[in-house]
């Protein structure tokens, strides 16, 4: 994203009260389908495998419930890949602090959303592990 500078009243007449430096309005341009994080979120919401994966690519990082949401939409769209993502994610649920225990009940809960991707008991349980294991964002 560029910034771009440009005075309150245009750049050359928009003085400060001081005198001699111009006031500076800091605008952030984007383009008009927005950041990679809401065309993430729009793709997931609409159900949109390939621009939700798409999208995924391009965010710095990916936290453990945007990751588990895509593979919610994987199960729900009885994608091929949903087996491959459903173990990434046990691995990362594993890598951010979970117990074996944890693991097993995440790869039945997976298991079970796969063959009922509206089952909602699997998909709260998975929140809840989510919530449990969440690193927190960075610089936190």
């Amino acid at each position: 994203m560029g910034r771009k500078f440009v005075g309150v009243d245009g750049p050359a007449r928009s003085r400060s009260r001081r005198g001699d430096q111009p006031r500076l309005c800091e605008h952030v341009f984007v383009t008009s389908k927005g950041s990679a994080y809401a065309r993430f979120r729009r793709s997931l919401d609409n159900g949109n495998v390939t621009a939700a994966l798409s999208a995924a690519a391009e965010l710095p990082t990916v936290t453990l419930i945007d990751s588990l949401e895509v593979c919610r939409l994987l199960a729900l769209t009885k994608d091929r890949r949903y087996p491959r993502a459903a173990a990434r994610w046990v691995r990362r649920l594993l890598d951010e602090g979970a117990t074996l225990e944890d693991a097993q009940l995440a790869g039945a809960s997976l298991a079970h959303l796969r063959a009922e991707p509206e089952a909602g008991l699997a998909w709260e349980t998975l929140v809840r592990l989510c919530e449990r294991h969440q690193a927190p964002p960075v610089g936190h």
